[in-house]
């Protein structure tokens, strides 16, 4: 009797530690999917308006493609990443 208590005992501490791996892992796998999928986004579609990156002001879409050229970035917009200013006006450039 004591050794099926024990295996009870053990049982209810291993489970909810393996549930919560294997939630986590799904979570990873979930995350990742999500990633790859706006990087992909990014890189093929050239944003709105397709041009912002000579003008950044209206932005309402952000892509880093060219237009109806998809992984093909636009060096423009990738410079506008590195010389991106906030909206106090104060630079904010990769260091």
């Amino acid at each position: 009797m004591p050794v099926i208590i024990a295996a009870i005992i053990i049982f209810v501490f291993l489970v909810p530690n393996y549930s919560y791996s294997a939630g986590s892992e799904v979570d990873t796998f979930q995350l990742n999917a999500m990633a790859q999928s706006l990087l992909q986004y990014i890189v093929t579609n050239p944003g709105n308006p397709p041009n912002w990156g000579l003008n950044s002001s209206g932005l309402s879409s952000f892509g880093l493609a060219e237009p109806n050229q998809p992984y093909h970035l636009d060096p423009f917009k990738v410079m506008a990443l590195v010389y991106w200013t906030t909206p106090m006006g104060s630079y904010r450039g990769v260091s």
